[in-house]
């Protein structure tokens, strides 16, 4: 049901995104599903001519107690980037926590995700 969701509110413009380079601002990144899945995916079918994301809020890196959309660290998109640079999944992100630091880069630049 949440996907449909997802996929009903887009609906994108494709005279106003062909050929152009697009920027979405963004609230936070849980999963990433919805943006790789649908909004993305959407864009580049659109004929954007690059995509970029600006998160305003840091990644997430643990899950919500009191909510029931994100009920392990496994589902969280940050999480799955620092599963894919250490190889396994590791408790201690302090690491990745500083947005100044190496591995926050290497998370956030160049962990293997692909938005495509």
């Amino acid at each position: 049901m949440r996907d449909l969701v997802a996929t009903l509110k887009l609906i994108p413009v494709k005279e106003v995104i062909s050929g152009n380079r697009i920027v979405l601002c963004e609230d936070s990144i849980v999963r990433g599903t919805q943006l790789k899945n649908y909004t993305v995916k959407k864009l580049w079918e659109c004929g954007a001519k690059e995509v970029h994301i600006r998160p305003a809020c840091p990644p997430l890196m643990f899950p919500c107690r009191f909510a029931l959309s994100t009920r392990s660290k496994g589902e969280l998109a940050a999480r799955k980037a620092i599963q894919a640079i250490e190889g396994r999944d590791i408790e201690d992100v302090r690491g990745y926590i500083d947005q100044r630091s190496k591995k926050y880069q290497q998370m956030w630049n160049g962990s293997g995700r692909n938005w495509e």
